[in-house]
């Protein structure tokens, strides 16, 4: 029976590569919030209307599609190592923010207090807070996850990925047939993800040698190959070309989860050591998701910034406001890990 190879010893301060990875995807959503999320997909009549900007949209949204994939395979590249601490934490941190930027909100007069939002403070809508959901449940079945992994011989853990991968690019990534794949948007996608980046880290297949640079053309190789299912179809006017534009900005997209490992990849052959700011930093990037849609004050601030300025103009600012939003989200973190730290330290015994 073929054995894990052995897992690089993870030494008590994480190496900073992949902690560098962490917060350039927690940016890409910026990005791509920032991008179709504000203006909308692209429909033939736009596109045609405005073939530059709707160009730019679409590759700023094609080159940070790869976000979330990539932050759940870091999960998988780590392995989840579920303990009452840490899932206590990331609910902490979860409620505290939400908790902190909706009081905020509603006594700036920036947000109403009623029932639909407290139904999005508490996330009660299916899409509502889907990843802080889904994650969850990803960190519930981590053990089982795990023992797969140090149970499984090789072959059968790579028929097992093949088959699940298969299965989702056929029956979720055109046409979602099964009712429950979502586009990537599900526990199904979540699982699959954690598990091809665990395979990656244990076994270090040929493929996973390449250099930097050849893993850094693959990944955008693929966004290219994202941008044109986006574009072309769009831009001619093709038949089905909504159909398109869904496709290929699924998180089930074989392009979108090629994209996310060998950016993963990339960043883990990036050798710089241990940066102890650059952890700290990293430590707070889940803030930056729960806090930077501001309950829907960042579409209408960009949308501004579009009417008021030139293009050029228009991206230096946009790329300045999210910039200010990504450190001021880590910035506000700190509260929270202050307190948190207190609580902590009372709650769970230090041994």
């Amino acid at each position: 029976m073929s054995k894990p190879t052995t897992t690089p010893p993870i030494c008590a301060a994480r190496q900073s590569n992949i902690e560098l990875l962490r917060c350039v995807s927690m940016f890409m959503v910026l990005m791509m919030h920032t991008s179709f999320i504000t203006f909308g997909f692209p429909t033939v009549e736009e596109t045609r209307n405005e073939p530059l900007f709707w160009g730019l949209q679409t590759l700023q949204y094609s080159v940070a599609l790869v976000a979330v994939n990539v932050f759940v395979m870091i999960s998988g590249w780590f392995s989840i190592k579920p303990k009452a601490k840490g899932i206590t934490s990331f609910i902490f941190q979860v409620a505290f923010l939400k908790l902190l930027s909706f009081c905020f909100f509603v006594i700036a007069g920036l947000l109403a207090l009623n029932k639909t939002s407290i139904a999005d403070l508490l996330m009660l809508k299916p899409y509502t807070g889907w990843f802080i959901k889904t994650y969850i449940l990803l960190y519930i079945l981590s053990p089982v996850l795990n023992a797969f992994v140090e149970n499984t011989n090789r072959q059968v853990y790579k028929k097992v990925l093949f088959f699940y991968f298969v299965f989702i690019f056929l029956l979720g990534w055109f046409k979602d047939i099964t009712g429950y794949m979502m586009g990537g948007y599900s526990i199904s996608m979540f699982v699959g993800l954690y598990l091809l980046a665990r395979y990656v880290r244990v076994y270090s297949p040929s493929w996973s040698k390449f250099s930097k640079k050849k893993d850094l053309a693959i990944y955008l190789l693929v966004t290219a190959v994202t941008f044109l299912g986006i574009y072309i179809p769009v831009y001619f006017g093709l038949p089905h070309s909504e159909t398109f534009v869904q496709a290929f900005t699924r998180y089930s997209s074989p392009f979108v989860v090629l994209g996310a490992l060998f950016l993963l990849l990339m960043f883990s052959k990036i050798k710089i050591g241990v940066i102890p700011w650059l952890n700290n930093v990293a430590k707070s990037c889940f803030a930056v998701y729960l806090l930077h849609f501001m309950w829907g004050l960042l579409p209408k601030i960009v949308i501004r910034l579009y009417d008021s300025n030139s293009m050029p103009m228009f991206y230096i600012q946009l790329i300045g406001l999210l910039l200010v939003i990504f450190f001021s989200c880590i910035l506000i973190d700190r509260v929270r890990i202050e307190i948190w730290n207190k609580i902590s330290s009372k709650l769970f015994c230090k041994y």
